[in-house]
């Protein structure tokens, strides 16, 4: 009931600092910085709030395709356990109904019986 406002509330008390100091740190370093691209003959001046900016969520974006592919192994295991489960399931279901069938002709059987009023050969058990 309470988390998605609080969430929302967090991200808030999150976000608007964080933007707040990009903003803070993009204005205070607008100086130029040369980059060079040494084996080719370019080089290109950018203001240094960019080259930084664009260096972090480099970083940010290689460490979660690193993250993703170290839990691909556990994906594909929680999709073999999920189809092995959906498997069992399914066959529980189909013995219940294997069980109740032969449960109804078992009683089917002791009604005939029943009312035939046989009684089982006095040789048996």
């Amino acid at each position: 009931m309470w988390t998605r406002p609080l969430n929302k509330f967090i991200s808030w008390i999150i976000s608007v600092p964080l933007a707040l100091a990009i903003i803070v740190f993009s204005l205070v370093n607008r100086n130029a910085a040369t980059v060079d691209f040494w084996p080719f003959p370019v080089s290109m001046e950018i203001p240094l709030f960019a080259l930084i900016l664009a260096a972090v969520m480099i970083g940010v974006l290689w460490g979660g395709l690193a993250a993703w592919l170290a839990a691909g192994r556990a994906r594909k295991r929680a999709r073999d356990m999920t189809r092995r489960a959906e498997s069992a399931e399914m066959e529980i279901r189909h013995l219940e109904e294997r069980n109740a069938r032969l449960q109804r002709d078992h009683d089917k059987t002791l009604s005939v019986n029943a009312e035939r009023n046989l009684l089982p050969p006095a040789d048996a058990a």
